[in-house]
Parts: C-alpha cells; sequence; structure tokens
C-alpha cells in the first residue's frame, strides 16, 4: 500500500490490504468515487529495449542475499524466527542500472523507526520517490536491488499488528479515536491497533490505527487516522472496513 494513493480523491476502488494476525481474516479498506483507475500493465514488446531482461539464477541469488543482509529487513526476520516468503522478484527497467524488485513477506511484524524509499504525492498530484520518515508495525517490505552498487532501497507495506500497541503518537491521538468511534455508533471499543505513523504526511505524524468495535451486538472493524499537525480525524483515510473470512494470509 502507498500514503500518496491513500489520500488521494482521484482514487475509486483501492484495497488497502491489511492482515489481522489475531482474527486470521484479511482485511481491506474501500474507497470510491466516480473514476475507476485501473493498473498500468508492463508489457513485453518484442525488439523493446527498455524491458528488462529475465533474471538469472546468479542474479536472484544475489539480489535476495542483499535484501535479506538490510538491517531493517533483519529485524523483521528477527519478529519472524528466520521465517519469510518471497511474494515475487522480477527485474525492474532502468536505463544504467540492472534492477531487482523484490516483495517480502513474514509471518510476524516488527516494529520499525527509519528512513524509507517510498512514494510521496504532491500538492499538484505528482507522485516522486523520496526518502521519508516512518515508524510502523511492518510485516511486509519492498525492496529494491541495484545489482551494479549492492544497495538497496526499502520500502514498507502496512502488515499484521504485533507487539505492545500503544506508543506516544497513539496515546495522543487516541480521545479524537474514541470520539470519532462513538460518534459511528460504537457501543464498544474492544481494541485499537496501531498500525503506522506517517511522518511525511505532517511534521508531528498521521497515526493510522484499526480499530476493533461492537455495534448492535456485531463486531465491526474501523480504519481510523489522526492527523496530529491539525488534531483531527482525516476523513479520506478512515472508515469501516470490509472483513473477508477465511482468506490465507501466508499460503
Amino acid at each position: 500500500m502507498r500514503l500518496g494513493g491513500l489520500f488521494s480523491l482521484r482514487l475509486a476502488a483501492i484495497l488497502l490490504a491489511l492482515g489481522v494476525a489475531a482474527s486470521g481474516f484479511m482485511v481491506y479498506r474501500v474507497y470510491t468515487s466516480s473514476e475507476v483507475p485501473g493498473p498500468t500493465p508492463i508489457k513485453h514488446v518484442p525488439g523493446n529495449t527498455e524491458t528488462p531482461p529475465p533474471l538469472t539464477k546468479e542474479e536472484k541469488k544475489k539480489a535476495l542475499d542483499i535484501a535479506l543482509s538490510q538491517p531493517m529487513v533483519q529485524k523483521v526476520l528477527k519478529a519472524s524466527h528466520g521465517n519469510y516468503k518471497v511474494l515475487f522478484m522480477t527485474p525492474a527497467p532502468h536505463p544504467n542500472y540492472r534492477l531487482v524488485w523484490i516483495h517480502l513477506n513474514f509471518n510476524r511484524s516488527a516494529w520499525l523507526d527509519g528512513m524509507f524509499y517510498t512514494g510521496v504525492r504532491l500538492d499538484n498530484g505528482t507522485v516522486v520517490r523520496r526518502y521519508v520518515h516512518r515508524k510502523l508495525w511492518v510485516s511486509s517490505l519492498d525492496i529494491v536491488v541495484n545489482l551494479n552498487s549492492s544497495k538497496a532501497y526499502i520500502d514498507a507495506d502496512v502488515g499484521l499488528p504485533g507487539g505492545h500497541h500503544y506508543e506516544p503518537e497513539l496515546d495522543e491521538a487516541m480521545p479524537l479515536i474514541k470520539q470519532y468511534l462513538k460518534h459511528v455508533g460504537a457501543d464498544e471499543i474492544r481494541d485499537v491497533v496501531l498500525l503506522g505513523v506517517y511522518y511525511d504526511h505532517c511534521d508531528k505524524g498521521l497515526v493510522l490505527t484499526r480499530a476493533e468495535i461492537t455495534m448492535n451486538n456485531q463486531t465491526k472493524y474501523y480504519l481510523v487516522a489522526v492527523d496530529l499537525c491539525k488534531n483531527s480525524i482525516d476523513e479520506k483515510a478512515s472508515g469501516e472496513v470490509i472483513m473477508l473470512p477465511n482468506t490465507p494470509l501466508w499460503g
């Protein structure tokens, strides 16, 4: 999931996939509007020099070794007791370098505080990639490896919540979170889990949480986002989520 897409009013049907460890469910946040953008597939065109050649066995091994050696990856790997899954590994087009895009899934999450190379949406709608400071629970990572320089560029997807649930940012946001949940009709707030703090949104951070509530004797789940700079709920990133039962997380 990319934060830039999270706040775009033009997005029509974006699924924010958040694994819920305790329930074994997959969580989706659905956005709707009049415009329905689709993905832009990468097509192989014979003779197109921009299409990178397939990865060799040696390139795959080197790229994975570089990715797994990164300190932030090591932290999630340690939390997962060495268990991980390569969701995909593919060459990324670049005019000068041999790049490999890897997506890693882990069976547990870790709390990461660091600089991520991620997409940021500018005021004019343009999305650029830059280093931003984020603190969040992570159970999956996007990693681009430059085989020429042996460097790795890491971005994070919000994943399984884990460990303790409360950080200072969540404590500050909690009154507004409770107020919002009562406003939507919560009879009882069972749990609030911190998913991430995004400092590229504002200096004090955007706090993204998942809440479990009861409403009319039913269990419901909400994403609640609090903009600490404005001390207000971010309505574009908050709302009920759809729970799909019996969805395997790790295949």
